[in-house]
């Protein structure tokens, strides 16, 4: 019965840790770093400060050139524009509720937040996490992108010369990728033992 019960929790699992520091969000379909502050973590040069933020460009090119053991598709969460399920600030399309996006996702969904990480290490405190969506405002035309709160889980714009944090994201289940070599040696395996 206990096992039963393990394949059960198993089967419904949003987050799967992969090891090396990946995890797989089965929801969504995208793997997360295990670190939300890898670019602090690794030294990349265009960290603004000593807490491991910076702007909106530097967060993308960061996030867009960045090899993590072997897998070098990387890029910042996505946000939804709009997301119906935003209880909108009056000025903006935002606020609390906004699981259209990834971060959302993770924070309102999978329970992910600044003082629940989970399975998740580094998470920031107290400060918002740059997304790839850019938001055009009037005035303000692409001079501001999507950022989210994991303390609170408010989604905002911002503009993209202050300083936040970047988190890597990447499409699929990259960590579950069989190598060519591995995969025809088990499919020749697989013959020799029909035969």
């Amino acid at each position: 019965m206990l096992f039963l019960s393990v394949l059960s929790f198993g089967a419904n699992a949003a987050l799967v840790d992969r090891g090396s520091g990946l995890i797989y969000d089965d929801v969504l379909d995208i793997t997360w770093l295990q670190d939300a502050n890898y670019a602090k973590t690794s030294g990349f040069e265009l960290v603004i400060n000593s807490n491991g933020q910076m702007n909106w460009d530097n967060a993308t090119a960061w996030a867009g050139g960045l090899s993590y053991n072997g897998y070098d598709d990387w890029r910042l969460p996505i946000t939804a524009d709009p997301d119906p399920n935003c209880e909108l600030h009056p000025s903006e399309p935002g606020g609390l509720g906004c699981t259209g996006s990834e971060m959302g996702h993770l924070f309102y969904s999978d329970g992910i937040s600044e003082s629940n990480p989970g399975v998740f290490v580094n998470i920031s405190i107290g400060e918002g996490y740059w997304s790839e969506t850019e938001y055009s405002p009037y005035p303000f035309p692409f001079v501001t992108a999507f950022a989210f709160n994991p303390y609170n889980g408010d989604q905002s714009w911002a503009l993209k010369s202050n300083n936040y944090f970047a988190w890597a994201v990447s499409d699929g289940d990259i960590a579950s990728v069989v190598p060519i070599p591995a995969a025809v040696y088990l499919f020749a395996s697989g013959l020799g033992l029909l035969g």
